[in-house]
This record gives C-alpha cells, sequence and structure tokens, in this order.
C-alpha cells in the first residue's frame, strides 16, 4: 500500500491524492468503492485487535505525514495542528485538517484505501462498544488517540463517543479540551447529506455499498459532540442523583481546563463552549405535562460574541425529558 519512494519525484509531476498521501499510484484502481469491508483490516480486527491497531496506526501516521509535507499542506495550508490533553497531564500533537477529519465519512476527497480502513476501525469500534463495558472501550480509544499522529483517527473516535455517549462519558472529557473539535465536527455533520452520494448505482459494487448506506442511515449520524455534551448535563438517564452530580463535577472540571483562555480565542470557538456549557446559558422549564417538563436553555455569552453570531445565539435550544 506504501510507497515512500516516490516522495523523491517532482511534486509538481504528480495530482493523484495517493501521491500526497505517500500511497502506490495503483490504489486508486484497485480501490473504486470505499467501504469498511474493502480491506482485510475489519476481520483482522476481531482476530487480533492490538496487532490490527498497531497496523492502522502505522498507516495512517505515516501517510498523514506525507501529506502534511506536500503540496496541498506547503501550498495550499490544508493542515493545522491540534493538541489531545489527557488527565495525565499529558499532551499528543496530530495534523489535522477537514479532508482528514472527513475522510471516514468518505465526504471529502481522499484515497480510498485510507477512507477503508478507518471506515473499519469505526465499524469495530462501534460493535465493541455495544457488547463490551465502558473501561474496555474507553482503553481502545484512548490508545488510540495517545498514539496517533493523524486527527483522522481521533475523528473516528469522537464518532463512536456520539454513538455511545454513556460508555464513553471519560473520553468526551478528553476531547472537549480540544477546542478544534467542535468546529470539525460540525462541519462533519454539514456533509453527511453527501455520505451516499451515488452509492448503489453500479452492481459491482453493491456489497460495499450497502454496507456504507446502513451504517450511514444510522441515527447518531445526526447528531454532533456540542448536543453530547449537553445532554450529560440534562439527561439524567439510569443514573442516579449522586452520579449525575459526580458527572456534571467531572464534566464542569474539564470544561474549566479547557477555558481558561477562552478570551483569547476567537470567536468561533468561545461560541461553541457557550453552547455547549450549561453554566454559560440561561435556563428555563415549562411543565407540558404530568410527567414532562419543556427546558429552554439559551447562550448567555458576551455582546461581541452574541453580535458575531446573533442568528445562532437567538436560536433556543429545547427538550422534552421525562421528570
Amino acid at each position: 500500500w506504501c510507497d515512500s519512494s516516490q516522495r523523491e519525484h517532482n511534486d509538481y509531476s504528480h495530482d493523484s491524492m495517493e501521491y500526497y498521501f505517500g500511497l502506490s499510484h495503483s490504489l486508486d484502481m484497485k480501490y473504486k468503492a470505499e467501504s469498511a469491508l474493502q480491506t482485510p483490516l475489519f476481520f483482522l480486527l476481531q482476530e487480533a485487535p492490538i496487532r490490527a491497531l498497531n497496523t492502522i496506526l502505522r498507516i495512517m501516521n505515516y501517510a498523514t505525514n506525507c501529506y502534511s509535507s506536500s503540496k496541498l499542506a506547503t501550498e495550499y495550508s490544508e493542515c493545522s495542528q491540534i493538541e489531545i490533553h489527557f488527565t495525565d497531564g499529558t499532551v499528543q500533537r496530530q495534523v489535522c485538517s477537514d479532508r482528514l477529519w472527513k475522510m471516514y465519512r468518505g465526504t471529502h476527497v481522499a484515497p480510498k484505501l485510507l477512507e477503508s480502513v478507518l471506515m473499519a476501525l469505526e465499524k469495530w469500534l462501534l460493535d465493541l462498544a455495544e457488547f463490551t463495558e465502558e473501561k474496555t472501550i474507553c482503553q481502545f480509544c484512548e490508545y488510540l488517540l495517545r498514539k496517533s499522529a493523524s486527527a483522522a483517527i481521533t475523528a473516528v473516535v469522537l464518532s463512536v463517543v456520539i454513538a455511545y455517549p454513556d460508555k464513553l462519558f471519560p473520553i468526551s472529557c478528553i476531547l472537549l479540551k480540544t477546542k478544534e473539535v467542535f468546529v470539525f465536527d460540525i462541519a462533519r455533520l454539514q456533509a453527511e447529506h453527501s455520505a451516499d452520494f451515488l452509492k448503489g448505482t453500479l452492481a459491482s459494487h453493491r456489497w460495499f455499498d450497502h454496507e456504507r448506506m446502513e451504517t450511514n442511515a444510522l441515527p447518531f449520524r445526526k447528531k454532533q459532540f456540542e448536543q453530547v455534551l449537553v445532554d450529560y448535563q440534562i439527561e439524567k438517564g439510569i443514573l442516579s442523583e449522586n452520579e449525575l452530580e459526580e458527572r456534571k463535577t467531572q464534566l464542569y472540571a474539564a470544561f474549566d481546563e479547557a477555558t481558561q483562555s477562552i478570551d483569547s480565542w476567537e470567536e468561533v470557538y468561545q461560541f461553541a463552549y457557550y453552547r455547549s456549557d450549561l453554566r454559560r446559558r440561561q435556563i428555563s422549564s415549562q411543565k407540558v405535562s404530568q410527567d414532562r417538563v419543556m427546558i429552554s436553555v439559551v447562550p448567555d455569552m458576551p455582546e461581541n460574541i452574541l453580535t458575531g453570531h446573533m442568528q445562532a445565539a437567538r436560536h433556543v435550544f429545547q427538550r422534552n425529558i421525562r421528570v
């Protein structure tokens, strides 16, 4: 799959996406339909998960390194760097871009092979999250975050967080400390409508397309990370009152750590935290039936941010919850 020798050639003599990621040119013909089932990796993850995860990390770290030194980064300024902050104080730096973040969804131009690798990883993690306990799935997700130099892996981890927020609450507390995550996740959500583009049109791709259309239809695809964070603060679920308060305490500690320098941030990042942290919102409630109440939540933010995002700030988040 990887072809490091081609990096020695003139960058302007190639225009294939595979070249920019250090991959063999022949792959664009071999992998025409992206799918979690396109490579052996999904099945390897089931049989030898650690070996498969390390293989995926090596592939993505190598490809991202090639991409970050290509003209897409140096001339077109596609790449930036984000930092993942862990509870033990360690920091993992990752290369990030809109192209990398959307790669696992197939909603940006990227090598089909890398899309398929990430799709296999997501499919396996979603299955694991459904059938295993919180400790196990969190350990795997944190391992990926610590070992990855590519935000493409982090995007996959966030997808699993959105799908199974209760089981991955500790991972949410890690990811919310990276302000760029919010903006990239919104961009991912806005591109979801194109995930099924041209799917099901070619008989030769039927098996792969069916797998993609099935996963694209999962309800959590329409959710975003901000909504998950709000839910942690108002959705009790099966938690006791004490457990809910403990979860909120941990969440607010993560928010406070993340926003120590919020006044120096660009407004788009500040706005995301004002929407997510209910302590920064005005909350009112109205009883709508015997066992349900309507909670209205409006961001309470500085005037400069409110002016810059007037239309979005006026939007009232409303939710019917059982009392």
